[in-house]
């Protein structure tokens, strides 16, 4: 969901998964999907921003 100067994303992890203290940086990038139905695969082609600026992984889970 994307409001104001944030954007929350849900993501499912399994059941007793340790996440305190996991950073993560946000980035804006080009993506290609190959379609094959034998092996799927989304495959990053460019990296356009870093949010951090330095991929310094300032983001926490939870705060």
């Amino acid at each position: 969901m994307i409001g104001g100067d944030s954007v929350e994303v849900m993501v499912a992890f399994p059941q007793g998964t340790e996440l305190e203290g996991v950073g993560f940086d946000g980035v804006t990038a080009g993506l290609r999907v190959n379609a094959s139905a034998h092996a799927p695969l989304l495959c990053v082609t460019d990296v356009f921003d870093v949010a951090s600026g330095d991929l310094s992984l300032p983001g926490r889970v939870n705060e």
